[in-house]
């Protein structure tokens, strides 16, 4: 023990004449503050209903009652007041399946073997346009054939000279019964395009529209289709980019058009380009809308002029909103024009 109290007592005094080895000095932690992350747009979940079986490109589109029509005559424009008023209940009681996208060029290639577009440039993932009601009708049933399911419409010719009709069973709401693909009704398409909503843009934040670059977040329209492809068309004087590639160019060297599909914000559905891009076909013909509340409302079997939903990349944005109607004959082929498919999953339970 005596040697121990010698030891500690020899190198204490060793640490004072000599000085005692310094203890080294530790490093200061530097904590990094984590730098908030942008926000980024997430589509509210919708639950899928249990032995659903979503096929490539779909999503689920629950049935149920909505108000079609604006909710004041003051947001429609005069020539569009008596297309789209009155603010009617129109409840749907099948829900259905929806393409996310506009069929894309590459998609209606690979299955009709021909491409009608006019902006070929864009590529395979844009969506297909110059397309009548007739061929969309005809992609539909092809659809229906790949996947083995029953075919909606009785078509006659080939390629552009192709013409179809409803197949006489399914005319009237028996229309909803198809289990194929087909074109969506005008109730079909605007319950889908509003998300479960009541406002003109089905994104809520831009509900009440303040700019254009607002807008531009949901759409393909004409102050945001400026495409650099060779076969652009002349942009509209309206158009109102600025960015550094446009202030070097001269205004008649400006040109619009289509876009890739999926590039803008989805709907709470998740569904693409339901405004912009390309004008959709339904499959109703243009009439008055009811006045009255309906169940499965169709229209116009036999018309000849069939409405367009939706907007394109030429129209303004006084012109883009999910209750606008516009008209074309079954024959018109325009670079404007394009559609996505549906199919109905099944009755509800609560109907």
């Amino acid at each position: 023990m005596r040697r121990v109290w010698s030891v500690c007592l020899l190198f204490g005094v060793m640490c004072l004449l000599l000085g005692c080895p310094a203890k080294k000095p530790k490093k200061a932690v530097i904590v990094k503050k984590s730098q908030p992350k942008k926000p980024r747009y997430r589509p509210p979940f919708v639950r899928l209903p249990p032995k659903v079986a979503l096929r490539e490109n779909e999503v689920y589109i629950p049935g149920g009652s909505f108000f079609m029509g604006p909710k004041k005559a003051s947001t429609v424009s005069p020539d569009q007041h008596q297309a789209v008023s009155p603010h009617h209940l129109v409840t749907l009681t099948r829900m259905f399946a929806m393409w996310k996208h506009e069929v894309t060029q590459g998609e209606f290639e690979e299955l009709m073997r021909y491409n009608p577009s006019h902006f070929r440039n864009c590529g395979k993932n844009c969506p297909v346009e110059n397309a009548r009601w007739h061929e969309a009708a005809a992609f539909c049933n092809k659809l229906s054939r790949k996947h083995g399911l029953a075919s909606c419409y009785l078509c006659e010719g080939s390629e552009r000279n192709v013409s179809c009709r409803v197949l006489p069973y399914f005319r009237g709401q028996r229309y909803y019964q198809c289990s194929g693909y087909r074109l969506p009704t005008e109730a079909e398409w605007e319950h889908a395009a509003r998300g479960g909503g009541d406002e003109p843009f089905y994104t809520p934040a831009i509900s009440k529209w303040v700019d254009h670059s607002t807008f531009a977040r949901i759409a393909w329209y004409a102050d945001s289709s400026l495409v650099r492809y060779k076969g652009g068309v002349q942009c509209p004087e309206r158009i109102s980019q600025r960015s550094v590639w446009e202030r070097h160019q001269k205004e008649e060297e400006r040109r619009c058009g289509v876009h890739p599909v999926e590039g803008k914000e989805p709907n709470v559905y998740g569904l693409y380009d339901m405004l912009g891009n390309v004008f959709e076909w339904v499959y109703d013909g243009y009439t008055h809308l009811d006045k009255l509340s309906a169940k499965d409302p169709i229209k116009g079997h036999e018309h000849v002029n069939r409405v367009m939903r939706g907007c394109a990349w030429l129209s303004s944005v006084t012109y883009c909103s999910v209750y606008r109607r516009f008209w074309a004959p079954r024959s018109t082929a325009n670079y404007l024009l394009g559609f996505r498919p549906v199919r109905t999953l099944w009755k509800a339970k609560s109907q």
